[in-house]
């Protein structure tokens, strides 16, 4: 679903598997264009949980808005 008019939707997910971690991102207007997007990955250096790992790349997702200079924006994720 496309964001409201002067919004950016940003929608992440995080996988992990033998303590390891992969993450993507993609930032979109209104009209679906694509602004940005990234992503990552590195061992993780305990049992974490996906809903954690979700987490953690919020907060990635956050420093990821705020270099783009995002104003308005909406996080999506498909955790469930």
């Amino acid at each position: 679903m496309k964001p409201s008019h002067g919004i950016v939707k940003v929608n992440f997910d995080a996988t992990i598997s033998s303590k390891k971690m992969g993450y993507g991102m993609i930032a979109q207007d209104s009209d679906g264009f694509l602004l940005g997007g990234g992503g990552g990955g590195g061992i993780v250096e305990m049992n974490l949980h996906a809903d954690w790992a979700e987490l953690k790349v919020f907060g990635e997702n956050i420093i990821f808005s705020k270099a783009f200079k995002f104003n308005d924006i909406q996080f999506e994720t498909n955790s469930v």
